[in-house]
């Protein structure tokens, strides 16, 4: 099956051309899983989590980023009627993690690290205050740890943590079991020394932490390998698992040329046509700029009843793009035709 817009009045066997705007929100009832394998700035690389709103999908993956191709493709899926999301976020394995280090007296005590690669990390500041009018040297201090978006393009997180000492023989307040207990931290906390030590770290305003990436190649620069795996756990490949029970699958990445398929595109066909996963339907779509007659010939060389071919790109009106000014923006369209379909 295709899904392209029939400008010539074309009529092709086993093509089905449909011209149709895609509207900004359909209401009713999703009743299918998308997976879909992206690029973001947050989360663990190759752990398809579950998304069903914005706010998932911030805590989870992070803000939006231009250079990054996750993001829009999910809201435009959730904005189109989409009410999960199974996403695994691919990288070329090059990502870092943002981290500091709190000191007392030039010493490290304690580093701080995000708690997922990205660059998202890089926007967590961390801040260390006494408690009441003990010393700090000996009693207990308070940490606050805060991530705060560029350009209000995600929400604001923050959390508090009092009456923690770097005692470890304190059972209720060692600095590093409390945050590392909190299932929703946003650092971990890592003891720098080894010796016995109750030095807490000195008193500090907010301090960013600074080192994450996203990897070194991000964007177009990452490959179809990238996103297909190496391991049966890894991109693409980790949608195979019986448990996850996916619908459909996907990617906002294009395909290489007019006529040939793609090498990610080739793997999802692979996949929907493996009778050894559950039943699921591959939503492809032609590089930008394509013509009716390219996705024609383009869709000839695919052999399978299992395929969705969305076209053509979509204008909408991004709100994240420019710095959270907005601007009218042409996307890929697979993300809003899963979300239709879904």
């Amino acid at each position: 099956m295709a899904i392209v817009k029939n400008t010539a009045g074309i009529r092709i066997p086993s093509v089905y051309l449909i011209e149709q705007d895609v509207p900004p929100v359909i209401l009713g009832t999703s009743t299918g899983i998308i997976g879909i394998v992206a690029q973001f700035n947050r989360g663990d690389v190759n752990d398809p989590t579950l998304v069903s709103s914005q706010a998932d999908l911030e805590r989870n993956f992070g803000f939006y980023d231009a250079d990054l191709d996750g993001y829009a493709a999910i809201i435009n899926m959730l904005n189109n009627g989409a009410g999960a999301v199974r996403v695994c976020r691919v990288s070329d394995g090059e990502e870092s993690k943002a981290s500091a280090t709190a000191t007392a007296s030039a010493s490290g005590i304690v580093t701080f690290t995000a708690r997922t690669p990205g660059t998202w990390g890089n926007y967590i500041t961390y801040t260390v205050a006494q408690t009441g009018t003990s010393s700090v040297s000996s009693g207990y201090v308070n940490i606050t740890i805060t991530y705060t978006p560029p350009n209000n393009l995600a929400a604001i997180e923050t959390k508090k943590y009092s009456m923690l000492t770097m005692d470890s023989t304190v059972a209720s307040g060692y600095l590093v079991d409390i945050i590392n207990a909190d299932p929703d931290r946003l650092v971990d906390a890592t003891r720098v020394s080894t010796v016995a030590n109750t030095a807490n770290p000195s008193v500090v305003a907010a301090t960013s932490l600074s080192g994450g990436d996203n990897g070194s190649a991000v964007g177009n620069a990452l490959t179809d390998a990238d996103y297909i795996g190496t391991a049966s756990n890894e991109g693409l490949n980790a949608f195979e698992a019986e448990e996850f029970n996916i619908d459909f699958i996907t990617s906002p990445r294009a395909y290489s040329n007019a006529t040939a398929v793609g090498t990610l595109q080739a793997s999802m066909i692979t996949q929907v046509e493996n009778d050894n996963v559950s039943p699921r339907i591959a939503i492809l779509q032609p590089a930008s700029g394509m013509t009716s007659a390219n996705v024609i010939t383009l869709m000839a060389n695919l052999d399978s009843d299992r395929v969705v071919m969305a076209y053509p790109w979509v204008k909408i009106y991004n709100p994240f793009a420019s710095g959270g000014k907005g601007r009218e923006e042409t996307h890929a369209p697979a993300s809003h035709v899963a979300g239709l379909l879904s």
